[in-house]
């Protein structure tokens, strides 16, 4: 299943991500950047708090420029996508523990992003 969830402003973006402590090793899967804007942002890797609340406010993470000339106050800064497993298959590892549940879950989310 895939649940799409925007952030209409940069404090509502950043309140979500600090408030469930996203960026941090304690939830199965630590944010990663992807995609073509995140490669000509020159963003790898895992998501790193500085660098996305620099997004957030629309400025680049390195060097504090704007990234377009304009920045309306009604956009929509960005889109969290959550990738759930059904529950059979979240059941099913969690009980077997056999780790290629897991991974065939994790590759399928990347062929799909």
């Amino acid at each position: 299943m895939l649940r799409i969830v925007p952030s209409q402003s940069a404090a509502q973006a950043k309140g979500y991500y600090t408030h469930f402590d996203y960026f941090t090793e304690d939830q199965e899967r630590p944010g990663v950047w992807r995609g073509k804007l995140a490669e000509r942002l020159r963003l790898s890797g895992l998501v790193e708090n500085d660098d996305f609340e620099a997004l957030c406010e629309h400025r680049h993470q390195q060097t504090g420029e704007r990234l377009t000339q304009r920045t309306r106050s009604n956009r929509t800064v960005g889109y969290d996508f959550n990738f759930h497993a059904p529950k059979s298959v979240t059941l099913l590892q969690a009980l077997s523990g056999d780790e290629r549940i897991l991974t065939a879950f994790q590759q399928s989310v990347d062929e799909t992003m």
